[in-house]
Order: C-alpha cells, then structure tokens, then sequence
C-alpha cells in the first residue's frame, strides 16, 4: 500500500511531503527531492530545514507548530533552496487527514512555487512616486510575468490589467476598463455571487480579499486561480487604489484532489482485497476492519456495502469477539503476549461465519512504528485455513490409524536414506527385531536378527 502510494504521489506534478502527527517529515515526493536535491533519509526528522532560507526559517518553524497545534489546514510561505543554490519562494499549503474518531494519523503538504508573485506583490508595494518614475519598466515587467496583474479604483471599477490577463481573457485593455470595467463575465456561474459578494466586503472594509474562483480561457476552458487584492491607501489613511493579482492554481488544485482519490483508492483495495484486513491501536484497541471482515462475522449484513459504523469500532467489536469459546483464552493470550513484546506475531482460531458457521483462520499482526520506534498503530490480517486445517485433521487420522492397524497385524515400516545412510523405523519394529525402543538402528544390526540361512 505505502509503495503504491508513493507511486501516486510522484507522479503528481507538485512537490508533495507528508508528516506524521507530531509533525516529523515522513515522505517527500520525487519532486520535491529533485527540486531540493534532498532524498528522504536527508530530511527527516529536522533535516528538511537545510533547504530552508535561513532567515525565513524561524517563522516558518513557528507557523507549522502552530498548525499542528491547532490540527486545522493551513498555509505558510518561505523561501527554499533548489539544487543550483537559488531560493525561491513556495506556499506550503498544509492540510490533516483523519481516522474515523477524528484523529490527525498524517499531514499531507503541497509546496507551490509563488516566487513570481511575491515579486509582482514586491512591486506593487512600491511608493506611487517610484511607480511613476519607472512606470515603462514596470509596465514592461508586469505584462511580462506569468500572473493577473490588475489594478481597480476605490469603488472597485477596474483600470487596469496586465498583458497575462488580456492575453488569458481574450480581451483588449479598453475591453476590460472603463464602462465595464465593475463586471467580469469570466468567472465561472458557481463561482459568480461569491466572489463578488467577498469583493463588495472588501470594499467596504477595505481589508485585502484572498479568494479562489474558477475563470474561463479565452478557448472556453475553466481554470483555478487565486485572486488576492491589497488596498493602497494615502497618508491618510484613505483607500486611493486596489491592487490585485491572480495566480494560476489549477494544478495545485488538480494535486490535491489526486490526492484524495488516491486515499479513496487506497480505501477501495483495502475493502476488495479477498482477505480480512484490520487495524487496532497502540493499545490493541479496535480501529478499523475491511468490509470483507465485517462481512464475514455479519456486522455489515443488511446494510450497504459502503456501511460504516457510526461510533468507534470499540463499541461494535474487538478482536476475539465471534472467535470459538475454545480459542478466546488462547487468542486472547496470544495477542496481549504480541502487544507486550511489540514484534510481530501470529496465532490459530477459529472464527464464527454470519451464518453461525466456524472456520479456521491464521491470525497475523505487525506493528507500525514512527521515527522514534514508538508504535502507533498495529496492523492485521485473517486468512482462512479451514482446507489446511482439515487435511491436518485427516492426515493425523490416517498416520493414527495406520499405526493401529500395523500394531494389530504386527507389521511395521521403515525408511532408509541412502545417501545418509539413516534409517527411520516405526515402533512395532522394535517389537518385532526386539530392540531397544530408541536405538540406533544400523544394517549390521539388521542382520544380526536374519537367520544364516
């Protein structure tokens, strides 16, 4: 499963890492290292903060333990280093992943280069003054960099867009000023009420507005962008402008929703696989069972297929519940035993069908440790041994009774390696050539029991 999830995620088009609760870098992606020129074994632990601007490192430090704290999504911006040397910026959009009770068992992390930007930001900050001097080059540097570059007056008409923009839009800059320059028929209808909604809030507040919304090419093709507009205000306080720029996140977007359907298809293997997967917790306490278990021992009967219990699965179940009355103890033993060693193990029962029918299985448990070695979760599997089981049984019965029955007619069998020269007898032979039971037997010893003749 963690090789194929692996697989997935390097093959997103994003740099992608993961942690595990605590926040300890547990995966990064091959982008990621190509990018860094960091493999996984570099950045765990706190390895990872050598592709880290040393300046920017201990704000970034501060915002993920908030995060963690907080067990929320969220979002942090630092410089990192690519494998030439140069740093660029990169949004850290980082988001948790749940079990069933609500616990955080993995962060999930995507890094988008916004370098450019920051720049366009950078330069919008600058003073009117500056603006005005260098207005051609800024002119110039804003058509050029691959981002929405806008500028809208107090009431939030727009007058001006850069060449991105007209170029994306399919529209002049006379087209997208003046008299239309408060409508934008380019959002998609969904996204429409809510964007301009959030727009009329921002002017009215004069607070920045960060805002994501789904705008159409001009070939007719949807994409996601982010808008975020800063007020520029006089020495007065007084909103004299509004700055804007929006970036292309359409493969972010695209990432993060891979990402879900990978967990989604991840899901589908565990509950299709023919055999009957768990998990428990550090303490042994039911987590999780594939639908293949609740199946079998009838949890999941007369409900959907996608059924899931709606409380934790210790109130449904436990490990030994459906198991023989006289295996529990045994079981029982055998898993408190597997906890307390935290190695794996494995153990024989058998196991109450829906229908009230039992069968043998093998029981098999491995612990999931973190970097620490701590366990944090113990995995699982039940694989039906009935066949095998019963062709013990019945290998037994014949060995049994052919032992009988050559003690009845006093015949015996034995074997002979010729190689080895070993020779195995069975216990009526020694009855037979009056022999010691448990001597070694040799042809020299044989003979000696055969008439001369």
């Amino acid at each position: 499963m963690e090789i194929e999830q692996s697989r997935v995620l390097d093959a997103l088009p994003a740099m992608v890492w993961t942690a595990k609760p605590d926040g300890h870098v547990d995966f990064v992606n091959r982008r990621w290292s190509e990018y860094t020129g960091l493999d996984l074994d570099q950045v765990r632990c706190s390895g990872w903060q050598a592709a880290i601007d040393p300046q920017d490192l201990p704000n970034l430090i501060e915002s993920w333990r908030s995060i963690l704290a907080c067990g929320e999504p969220g979002e942090m911006e630092a410089r990192m280093r690519r494998v030439d040397g140069q740093y660029r910026w990169f949004v850290i959009h980082c988001s948790p992943m749940r079990d069933d009770v609500g616990r955080i068992v993995e962060w999930y992390a995507i890094n988008t280069d916004i370098d450019q930007r920051k720049r366009a930001e950078e330069a919008l900050r600058q003073d009117e003054a500056r603006l005005t001097a260098a207005e051609r080059d800024i002119r110039q540097t804003i058509d050029t960099i691959p981002v929405f570059v806008a500028t809208y007056s107090p009431d939030g008409t727009r007058t001006f867009v850069n060449r991105t923009w007209q170029d994306y839009m399919g529209l002049t800059l006379e087209d997208a000023i003046g008299p239309s320059g408060k409508t934008f028929p380019h959002f998609y209808p969904d996204d429409v009420e809510r964007n301009d909604a959030a727009w009329r809030v921002a002017l009215e507040s004069g607070e920045p507005l960060t805002i994501d919304v789904r705008v159409r090419r001009a070939d007719g093709q949807y994409r996601w962008h982010t808008s975020r507009r800063v007020p520029h205000r006089d020495e007065n306080g007084r909103v004299i402008r509004w700055y804007s720029v929006g970036i292309d996140i359409d493969d972010q977007r695209r990432a993060e929703e891979a990402l879900l359907a990978s967990r989604h298809d991840l899901g589908l293997i565990i509950n299709t696989i023919p055999v009957m997967a768990w998990s428990a917790r550090p303490d042994g306490s039911p987590e999780f069972f594939n639908q293949h278990y609740l199946h079998y021992v009838g949890l999941s009967i007369g409900q959907s297929k996608d059924w899931e219990p709606a409380g934790p699965l210790s109130e449904y179940w436990d490990l030994t519940a459906a198991v023989h009355p006289d295996d529990v103890d045994r079981l029982a033993a055998t898993w408190e035993a597997i906890l307390a060693s935290g190695k794996s193990g494995e153990a024989e029962a058998r196991l109450r069908r829906f229908d009230g029918k039992y069968r043998w299985f093998l029981f098999r448990a491995n612990p999931l440790r973190d970097e620490a070695g701590n366990i944090v979760k113990w995995y699982g599997t039940h694989t039906d041994i009935h066949g095998r089981k019963r062709a013990e049984d019945a290998l037994k019965r014949s060995e049994a009774f052919l032992s009988e029955g050559q003690y009845l007619a006093r015949m015996g069998n034995l074997s002979w390696q010729v190689a080895t020269g070993k020779i195995t007898w069975s216990e009526p032979l020694y009855w037979i050539f009056e022999f010691e039971p448990g001597t070694l037997v040799t042809l020299e010893r044989i003979a000696s029991r055969v008439h001369p003749e």
